[in-house]
């Protein structure tokens, strides 16, 4: 029978965690933060940018009065950022963001885009370090994920702007490390995009 039980000191993570990962290791744990509240406009229609908090777990070999979990680190990412994804080898880590490409179209506050964050992890430290957002046409994507040589990455895009474009699709885009002129990781969209249904969701890599 598997039970489970608390272990050690709780985190404080941030504000409205929404979805976790464990890396690879089990060292580190990583929650996205939405933002979402009471005390936003619409409870999220305006929350503000989001986060990752990144939590260093104690070590079992540590000694009992040792054995305190700490967050170690905090990068921003775009708004509502409600998937994230680490690639194979752990050293970089990538949101999905819905913006406000959800609300009405007469709604001024509207984003007529969604974006992705990339940012880059240090396994040593636990440091997260945000790299940039890229824009991209899409509606409320809600996961992502590295495909195993970690060079690409999929994403499960909601709805689309062009109304012409029926349903969701799954988007790919290419992971360029170091090109000669752009020294940081950056991502970049490719052409090709699977037509799915409307309402998209999940993203698994099949081992």
């Amino acid at each position: 029978m598997v039970a489970l039980e608390s272990w050690g000191n709780p985190v404080l993570v941030g504000k409205y965690p929404f979805k976790i990962l464990f890396t690879q290791d089990g060292q580190y744990l990583m929650t996205t933060n939405l933002q979402w509240g009471a005390d936003v406009r619409g409870f999220w229609a305006e929350a503000p940018r989001g986060a990752i908090a990144v939590v260093r777990f104690a070590s079992q070999a540590e000694q009992p009065e040792q054995q305190q979990h700490f967050l170690v680190s905090v990068a921003e990412t775009g708004v509502s950022p409600e998937g994230i994804a680490i690639s194979p080898n752990g050293r970089l880590v990538a949101t999905v963001n819905l913006e406000r490409s959800y609300l009405p179209y007469n709604d001024s506050r509207i984003t007529w885009f969604s974006s992705l964050t990339l940012m880059e992890f240090d396994p040593r430290t636990g440091h997260l370090e945000t790299l940039g957002d890229f824009l991209y046409e899409g509606i409320l994507p809600e996961a992502l994920v590295f495909d195993r040589s970690g060079n690409y990455l999929a994403v499960a895009n909601y709805d689309h702007f062009d109304d012409a474009q029926r349903g969701g699709s799954i988007d790919f885009w290419r992971v360029i490390l170091n090109d000669g002129t752009h020294p940081a990781p950056r991502l970049v969209q490719t052409n090709h995009s699977v037509p799915v249904t409307r309402g998209v969701h999940s993203l698994v890599l099949v081992p």
